[in-house]
């Protein structure tokens, strides 16, 4: 680990450390060079793991762990999360996102603040909610994103969710921005 952070940290014009592509800013040491200068007596091998996929049009936290803690990722991702998310009215997409094709548009004109104040007001608590076609979840060994783009329908199963806390930032028609506290396995 400690190798790497020097990797990392290194600048671009210093001169590389020796085995190292100045270009690519990481690499690690061989067995065969760690051998030679008598510091390892078997292969080394270091273990990456990231806890998950974001959908293509999200930006977020990506998890990482190395080593032993790759096998404690499920415990990090186990948690409430919060979202900050952006939606528009009076549009409906076949992925559920900013990304899909319209599939229908309707009149938003009537829907003013305190209206939707109150809508998000009854989302909180717990309740099924059904993953989206375009997610990341697996059926049979597929992604339904994957299984969405070749053309087959599959219509996940809903799962019990809870939302903590969710409320209405900001307020332009027709876009509007929510914040939300969830439970893991939550869509937004």
């Amino acid at each position: 680990v400690a190798r790497i952070k020097a990797v990392l940290l290194q600048k671009r014009h210093e001169k590389p450390v020796q085995g190292q592509d100045p270009n690519l800013k990481l690499t690690a040491t061989t067995n065969r060079d760690r051998t030679q200068r008598g510091t390892a007596s078997r292969a080394t091998r270091l273990k990456v793991g990231h806890g998950g996929t974001l959908d293509q049009l999200a930006e977020g936290v990506l998890v990482i762990a190395v080593g032993q803690d790759c096998k404690k990722l499920s415990e990090f991702l186990k948690g409430d999360k919060c979202y900050v998310a952006t939606g528009q009215l009076g549009k409906s997409t076949d992925t559920c996102d900013a990304g899909g094709t319209i599939t229908e548009q309707k009149p938003y004109d009537h829907v003013q603040r305190m209206e939707l104040e109150r809508t998000l007001k009854s989302f909180r608590g717990e309740t099924f909610q059904a993953p989206p076609a375009y997610s990341a979840l697996k059926h049979q060994g597929m992604r339904f994103s994957d299984l969405a783009r070749s053309g087959v329908v599959v219509e996940p199963q809903p799962r019990r969710i809870t939302i903590h806390s969710i409320s209405l930032e900001d307020f332009q028609p027709p876009y509007f921005t929510i914040s939300v506290s969830c439970a893991s396995g939550t869509y937004i």
